[in-house]
This record gives C-alpha cells, sequence and structure tokens, in this order.
C-alpha cells in the first residue's frame, strides 16, 4: 500500500534524510495506530494522540 509519494521537478534537491524520516514516521504510526507525528517528528521524540 502507498502511504506517502513525493514528486520533485528536476531543479529541487531531495533529501535522503528526510526521505528516511518519513519512512521512520509511517512505520511507527502502523505500529501505533492511535498516534500521529508531527512535521519534523524524528524517532525517539514524543508523538502526539489526536
Amino acid at each position: 500500500v502507498i502511504q506517502h509519494s513525493t514528486i520533485n521537478n528536476l531543479g529541487i534537491g531531495r533529501s535522503v534524510d528526510e526521505t528516511k524520516r518519513t519512512l521512520q514516521a509511517l512505520q511507527y504510526v502502523q505500529e501505533n495506530p492511535d498516534e500521529v507525528c508531527p512535521a519534523g517528528w524524528k524517532p525517539g521524540e514524543k508523538s502526539m494522540k489526536p
């Protein structure tokens, strides 16, 4: 199941760190379905309960 998609113009740089962070956040919310990750969230930081 695709849960995230990013399309960049060729002239815009991409961040491997941001892609990794996004994948980690997707895995986290899959394992913790009652929580959400705020923008910029990183593993070990607090998540939120909506």
